[in-house]
C-alpha cells in the first residue's frame, strides 16, 4: 500500500508538471508544483502515506494528459488510454465517473466550438467505442467479481442507514466555510484556484468549462454525503485528488501574475507563500494531535491557533464532543446538560399488546409478558426534531426484567437504535446473558442504560427503544422511562 501510495504521486506529479507546461510554461509549472504539494493537505496525506486519493490523484492527472493529447492529435491508443483511466477513477470512486464531462466539454466555450467538437467527434465516433472499451476491460473484472460474491453485477458496498447520498439537501457551507472541516478554511489555497478560473478564461478557454463544470458537480456531489465532514484527517480529504484538476485555475492565476507588474505579482505570491506556511505548520499541528481530526471548532481553532504544544484539558473542552468508538457511551459532565424530558413507556395503556400479555405483580408493577410466540414489544419512537435542535443528546434508559427460568439460557434484549427510512444506525442492546451480576430467577433486575445520540442523518429520523425476547421460556419485561439529557450550551 505505501509503495503504491508514493507511486501514484509521483506519476500525478510528472503528468501535472506535463499539463501545467503544455498550457502555461516551465516558471508557471514549478511554482504551481510546489505550491500544490506544500499548500494543501495534499501534502498530509502524502505524509500518512497509505490514501485512495493519492492513486485518484494520479489517475487524474493521467487522465487529464490523455485528454489533451487526444484533442491535439486523436489516436485510437489515446481513446482507449481515456476509457482505462477514467474506469480505474469511477470504480475506486464512484461519484467520480463525472470525470467524464471534462474529455466531453474540452475545447468548448461557445456555439461555434460546440458545433466543431460535434463534428469532431462524429469524425472520430469510433474512437468513442475504444474510450468504451477501455473502460469495459477494466470494470468487466469488477462486476464479474461482484457477481461471484454477491449474486448481483452492481453492489454498493456504502449501504448503511447511517450516512449516504441525499440530493436535495447538501452542506455547501458547511463543506467550504465551517471550521469542523471546510475546504477553505484548511486549504485557503484553493481560493487562490477559485480566483483562477477568471485568468484562465483568458488564457486558455478550452479548459475553462470543463473544469469549472467538473470543479461546481465534485462541491456539491462532496457536499451531498451526509457525512460532509468525511472522517478524521486534516482538513477537507475529499477534494485531494480533484487538486489534479485545480491545478488548471491554480497555474492560470499564477501564469497572469507573473507577467504583471512586481508590486501585485510579489503581494500575490506573498500570499502564496503565507498559506504554504500556515499549511506546513496546521500539518504538524495536526500530527501533534493539536489540530483535531473531526471535531473542530471556532473557538477550538483560533484557541490553538500558531500553538506547538498540545492545549490543556479546558481548551479541549471546545471541541466538539468526542463520541466513543466502542458499545458503552458515557457522560463526560452531567453539570453540562439538562434534563429536558422524562417519558414513560407503559405497556398496560397499549391497546395493540393482548390483554393476556399484561400483567401486575403483588407490588403493583406493570409488566409484558414475553416468549418464542411473543418476541418483541411494541417499539417506542419519536424523531429527533421533537426532542430538540441540538448537536446531541444523551437518553437514560431505565427498566426492569424477571424470569422464572434462566436468562442466560433464555436471554431478552433492550435493543436501542436510530431509525432512517426504516433502517437501523447505532444499534445497541442490553443483552440479559452479559449483565453482571446476573439476574436472578424469579427477581427483578434493574437496568440502566446511557445512550449517546449519533451524528444524525436527518432531523427526522427517530429514536427507537423495545425489548426483544430470543430464548423459548417466558420473560416478564417491565415499564420504560427515558430521560432526555440536552447539553447546556451547544457543540
Amino acid at each position: 500500500m505505501m509503495l503504491s501510495s508514493v507511486f501514484f504521486i509521483c506519476i500525478g506529479m510528472i503528468y501535472l508538471r506535463k499539463i501545467i507546461r503544455y498550457l502555461f510554461d516551465d516558471k508557471t509549472a514549478l511554482i504551481t508544483m510546489i505550491a500544490l504539494v506544500s499548500g494543501t493537505n495534499l501534502f498530509q496525506v502524502y505524509y500518512s502515506i497509505t490514501s485512495v486519493h493519492l492513486v485518484l490523484f494520479g489517475l487524474y492527472t493521467f487522465f487529464l494528459w490523455q485528454t489533451i493529447r487526444w484533442h491535439e492529435d486523436p489516436s485510437f491508443k489515446k481513446a482507449f488510454l481515456i476509457g482505462i483511466s477514467a474506469a480505474f477513477i469511477a470504480m475506486l470512486r464512484p461519484v467520480d465517473i463525472i470525470c467524464i464531462m471534462i474529455p466531453l466539454l474540452w475545447g468548448v466555450y461557445d456555439l461555434p466550438t460546440l458545433k466543431k467538437k460535434w463534428i469532431l467527434l462524429t469524425t472520430h465516433r469510433t474512437h468513442i467505442l475504444f474510450v468504451l472499451a477501455g473502460g469495459l476491460l477494466i470494470g468487466i473484472p469488477q462486476l464479474i467479481y461482484w457477481k461471484i460474491f454477491t449474486g448481483s453485477f452492481i453492489f454498493y458496498s456504502y449501504a448503511t442507514p447511517g450516512e449516504g447520498m441525499d440530493f436535495f439537501t447538501p452542506y455547501i457551507r458547511e463543506v467550504l466555510f465551517s471550521y469542523r472541516k471546510g475546504w477553505f478554511v484548511y486549504t485557503p489555497l484553493m481560493l487562490i484556484a477559485i480566483g483562477g478560473f477568471i485568468t484562465l478564461y483568458k488564457h486558455y478557454k478550452n479548459a475553462f468549462y470543463p473544469v469549472l463544470i467538473f470543479t461546481i458537480l465534485n462541491i456539491y456531489l462532496v457536499s451531498c454525503w451526509t457525512c460532509w465532514w468525511y472522517a478524521g484527517s486534516f482538513g477537507h480529504r475529499a477534494f485531494i485528488h480533484s487538486y489534479a484538476v485545480m491545478a488548471i485555475p491554480l497555474g492560470s492565476f499564477l501564469f497572469d501574475i507573473l507577467k504583471r507588474k512586481r508590486l501585485f505579482t510579489y503581494l500575490s505570491l506573498a500570499t502564496i507563500a503565507f498559506f504554504i506556511m500556515l499549511n506546513l505548520f496546521q500539518t504538524y499541528q495536526y500530527k501533534k494531535r493539536i489540530i483535531d481530526a473531526s471535531r473542530m471548532t471556532k473557538d477550538y481553532y483560533w484557541a490553538v491557533f500558531g500553538k506547538l504544544s498540545e492545549p490543556e484539558d479546558k481548551t479541549k473542552e471546545l471541541l466538539m464532543l468526542g463520541r466513543s468508538i466502542v458499545s458503552e457511551d458515557y457522560m463526560f459532565d452531567k453539570q453540562k446538560y439538562k434534563l429536558i424530558q422524562t417519558i414513560n413507556i407503559d405497556y398496560s395503556q397499549m391497546p395493540d399488546i393482548p390483554g393476556e400479555r399484561k400483567g401486575v405483580d403483588s407490588t403493583g408493577k406493570t409488566y409484558v409478558v414475553l416468549d418464542s410466540s411473543y418476541m418483541f414489544t411494541p417499539a417506542f419512537g419519536k424523531s429527533y426534531h421533537y426532542f430538540t435542535k441540538a448537536e446531541h443528546l444523551y437518553f437514560i434508559i431505565r427498566t426492569e426484567i424477571n424470569s422464572d427460568y434462566d436468562l442466560k439460557e433464555h436471554p431478552v434484549s433492550l435493543v436501542v437504535h436510530f431509525n432512517h427510512k426504516g433502517g437501523a444506525y447505532k444499534y445497541r442492546a442490553v443483552d440479559s446473558e452479559k449483565i453482571q451480576p446476573a439476574p436472578q430467577i424469579g427477581q427483578w433486575t434493574y437496568i440502566e442504560y446511557l445512550y449517546l445520540s449519533p451524528e444524525i442523518r436527518h432531523s427526522a429520523d427517530e429514536f427507537i427503544v423495545y425489548f426483544w425476547h430470543r430464548g423459548k421460556q417466558q420473560v416478564k419485561v417491565g415499564n420504560i422511562e427515558v430521560e432526555v439529557w440536552e447539553p447546556v450550551r451547544g457543540w
